[in-house]
């Protein structure tokens, strides 16, 4: 399944636990990481970036890849170590969902933790899931979590510009003019969900970092790599990491401007 189907679904049909839980027993969906769409970019560039981040994505590097099947049976009848193991091993799924579906208004490691979270609850679950695959079944669960997690940040900031609106008329209740410009960012912040936020990063972005770091399979590609597989101009590789860094490690913003 499309990412971008999966957002709408979550958003629409599958928001509720019970439901979601029901709807896994009739599908057993997959989430498909490709990004084939284009994507809306943020306007806001910044020129410096936080080092905890890079950190970070060069630790989860470092980590093994999770293929040994012999690891996921031992998982599959309840073994406490081999959870632990498997958790580790699998971080790199959250931290490519939360590149995939960063927005703007959103911290990109608040992200990732909430994916963790999932990853998590994921191991837990999984013996009595009926899925095959392990990493299918942590994906659709962590990417529900994450897209849960952004709409309800963006549910709050929205009551919080309402709530402030709605003050601010009856402080100038008397003044026409302004009482209708209010009227109208109101009316505009409750116009705003899900699928109309912008996503942080393009899908050249997404592609560097995600090869850079080998998040897919464990394999890490050199920039020289990087740039032949993507077809780009030598340097473009570089500075399309540049731009995907900087906005996941400093931009939070606002999920809208009024």
């Amino acid at each position: 399944m499309k990412i971008t189907d999966f957002e709408k679904l979550v958003i629409e049909e599958i928001y509720d636990d019970e439901i979601y839980e029901e709807y896994l027993e009739r599908n057993m969906a997959k989430i498909d990481c490709e990004i084939n769409e284009d994507r809306n970019l943020t306007e806001v560039e910044i020129e410096h970036f936080e080092t905890s981040t890079l950190e970070y994505l060069e630790e989860i590097a470092k980590i093994e890849f999770l293929d040994d099947e012999n690891l996921k049976e031992r998982v599959l009848k309840g073994d406490i170590d081999s959870k632990d193991e498997v958790i580790t091993k699998s971080l790199r799924i959250p931290v490519l969902a939360g590149i995939i579906l960063l927005k703007n208004g959103v911290n990109y490691l608040d992200l990732i933790q909430e994916g963790t979270i999932a990853l998590i609850h994921s191991v837990e679950k999984f013996p009595s899931s009926g899925y095959k695959s392990f990493e299918d079944y942590a994906k659709i669960n962590i990417f529900r979590r994450m897209i849960i997690y952004i709409n309800e940040r963006l549910q709050e900031s929205k009551a919080e510009f309402i709530a402030h609106f709605h003050s601010l008329e009856e402080e100038f209740d008397e003044r026409e003019d302004v009482m209708e410009e209010l009227e109208n960012k109101i009316k505009n912040i409750k116009e705003i969900e899900y699928n109309t936020l912008f996503s942080s990063l393009n899908k050249q972005e997404v592609e560097v970092l995600e090869k850079f770091y080998g998040l897919k399979n464990g394999k890490r590609e050199s920039m020289y790599q990087i740039e032949e597989s993507l077809k780009l101009e030598k340097g473009q590789g570089q500075e399309l990491f540049q731009k995907a860094i900087n906005k996941i490690s400093n931009f939070e913003g606002e999920f809208f401007i009024i």
